[in-house]
């Protein structure tokens, strides 16, 4: 249990700092319907700490960031859908589409009600497996009445995120600024992420500080909701008679949304093989921090 927070509703949930779900948190992150918050493992909270330990050092002279302690990560999995002989989507076409990861008013306000990452901290990203390519470009504010409307570079910057490496992704990144008094507004966006290889896998932790914390069932990890899933959030489920229907089920056992997917077009011994890869190439990245 949290201390500032009520008691769980029931003895299966339990209270977890999330990021991008619930209520008040429209931060970029994941459908409460295909969210899944487990408990940071022992290899995440060393690296956590790690990691910011180094921030601490590295940034102690800067006042424009706050270094707190990481209290969650996200894990990204990238790899191709695509089958070799299968499919018109081309592998250089973009996974990730650009984003900022937090929300703020054209004057640079941080927005407290739409974020749950904590204001002016780092996101830290640690890459494990093949190499994937990101890209940032900068936005100006239009400077007719279309107040909210924002034009995008053409020239964009590529990021390489080979395994083992460090990217922080600076608040002040992403937060409207001016660089001259009466200049125009501009800020940046990242994503565009290409990773252009069939059975290859690039897997990303994204640590963050954040301030959000939901329900979550202790063993699943889903999101609690006090009422059943809607029926149209739910994807189609096959009924005994092989017709589509949607069921009104508790969030709790909903499945994980591409498990169909991994274990059978992806192909089974590849997953596994990626997930033997992955456990050899986690020591070599811890040794690098």
């Amino acid at each position: 249990t949290t201390p500032d927070l009520p008691a769980p509703e029931r003895e299966d949930v339990v209270w977890r700092s999330c990021y991008g779900v619930g209520s008040g948190s429209r931060s970029v992150g994941i459908h409460p319907r295909y969210s899944t918050t487990r408990e940071m493992t022992l290899a995440m909270k060393i690296t956590a700490e790690e990691i910011y330990q180094y921030l601490r050092k590295r940034f102690i002279s800067d006042n424009s960031v706050v270094i707190h302690p990481f209290n969650h990560v996200t894990v990204l999995f990238y790899y191709q859908k695509i089958e070799p002989t299968k499919g018109t989507r081309k592998l250089s076409q973009p996974m990730l589409r650009y984003h900022t990861d937090n929300v703020y008013s054209k004057d640079g306000l941080f927005s407290h009600n739409s974020n749950s990452q904590m204001e002016n901290t780092f996101t830290a990203v640690l890459t494990l497996g093949d190499v994937r390519e990101l890209h940032f470009r900068r936005q100006e504010s239009a400077t007719n009445e279309r107040k909210n409307k924002w034009i995008s570079d053409t020239n964009t910057l590529p990021f390489s995120m080979e395994h083992g490496s460090l990217f922080l992704l600076h608040p002040h990144d992403e937060k409207p600024t001016r660089t001259k008094p009466k200049g125009p507004i501009h800020r940046y966006q990242h994503g565009h992420v290409k990773f252009p290889h069939l059975y290859k896998l690039s897997a990303a932790l994204a640590l963050r500080t954040v301030t959000s914390k939901e329900q979550v069932h202790k063993d699943t990890g889903k999101l609690f909701m006090e009422e059943p899933t809607l029926p149209q959030m739910l994807p189609p489920q096959q009924s005994s008679d092989g017709n589509d229907t949607h069921n009104n089920v508790e969030s709790g056992s909903l499945a994980e949304p591409e498990l169909d997917f991994l274990l059978h077009k992806f192909h089974r011994e590849n997953l596994i093989g990626v997930d033997e890869r992955l456990k050899e190439l986690w020591p070599s990245v811890c040794s690098r921090i």
